[in-house]
């Protein structure tokens, strides 16, 4: 079964939390699931402008914790899940997980993300800046393709689910070539890998290196390929993405004077967001902060962008994707 989900949440931040959230079948348009949330953070005046849902209204229902089980069990057997923005919704459904101390999977069904897919499909309007195609809202892009939306709310869980269907079936052929080419062809080498994808995920989360992996498996006779072949599937299936600390790592002195620090402070703090986006997008610091400086954001040096970068715990990291290596 195919799955498509849309949430509503407290924000857009690393605290914030989903505060609805709706599952309905991709091909018969079933309501599998649909709830309100009580969260445990306040929600931000912005995102009460958007979708209009206040703390008061969810004071007296029930929090994610009393449907976490539910709703895991609903998305767990899904051949695969569609959204019209993929990375935010699961990263806050993981966020408001934890939050109540639920834990949340590793292993899920593949993430389809429509709004991505629409933009590189339809191609509307090319972003210099990104160097990638714009992205377009979902009620813009139902409008652009002549979809008729007139009787769904915008910004409800429910009423954005049944748009990103119908947007989903007007293009099914395109989306769905879109995605061929993110499946691997199955051969005896990735068989083996496949077969043994749970104890690398594991062996790595340990912090084992990856020819440490190998060797390992190998000397236990799991495996037959090579070195080599084992890499290339391990990067396949490798997201990399960066994440900014809670709490900044303990400040060195600065070297050049107490206004360069200040300067390089106030910068980092109103363009952190950004900076993260970038990075997680594939920007080395250096053309980050060329960007910066030709916008006028960043007035300091590289080396004082760097520095602060380090002093904010800015980290990469890499994490085995065992959703894409299953298929």
């Amino acid at each position: 079964m195919k799955l498509i989900l849309s949430t509503e949440n407290t924000g857009p931040e690393s605290q914030d939390q989903v505060i609805e959230l709706a599952i309905i079948d991709a091909d018969t348009t079933q309501t599998l699931f649909n709830q309100r949330f009580k969260p445990s953070v306040f929600i931000k005046e912005q995102a009460v402008s958007v979708h209009g849902i206040t703390l008061g209204a969810l004071a007296h229902i029930k929090t994610w914790a009393d449907y976490h089980d539910h709703i895991l069990e609903i998305i767990k057997n899904a051949e695969s899940i569609m959204t019209y923005n993929c990375d935010f919704d699961f990263r806050l459904m993981r966020q408001t997980a934890e939050a109540f101390d639920r834990v949340w999977p590793q292993v899920i069904p593949p993430c389809r993300d429509l709004r991505v897919a629409y933009a590189d499909i339809a191609q509307i309007e090319f972003n210099e800046y990104y160097g990638t195609w714009k992205w377009q809202k979902l009620e813009v892009a139902c409008q652009q393709q002549g979809i008729d939306v007139s009787d769904l709310k915008t910004h409800n869980a429910l009423d954005d689910c049944r748009a990103t269907q119908r947007l989903y079936k007007k293009l099914q052929g395109a989306f769905d070539a879109y995605w061929k080419p993110f499946v691997k062809p199955l051969s005896t080498r990735y068989e083996e890998f496949k077969e043994n994808i749970e104890e690398i995920s594991q062996l790595f989360s340990q912090g084992l290196s990856i020819s440490h992996i190998h060797q390992k498996l190998f000397q236990d006779g799991k495996i037959t390929l090579s070195y080599t072949h084992f890499t290339k599937f391990f990067k396949d299936y490798t997201e990399t993405y960066v994440s900014l600390a809670e709490s900044p790592a303990p400040r060195l002195a600065p070297k050049r004077g107490p206004k360069i620090a200040r300067d390089r402070e106030i910068e980092f703090q109103a363009n952190k967001h950004e900076i993260i986006v970038l990075l997680n997008k594939g920007y080395s610091k250096a053309q980050i902060h060329r960007m910066l400086k030709k916008q006028g954001k960043w007035n300091t040096s590289y080396a004082n962008f760097t520095e602060i970068c380090r002093q904010y715990n800015v980290r990469k990291h890499h994490k085995l994707d065992i959703n894409k290596a299953l298929k």
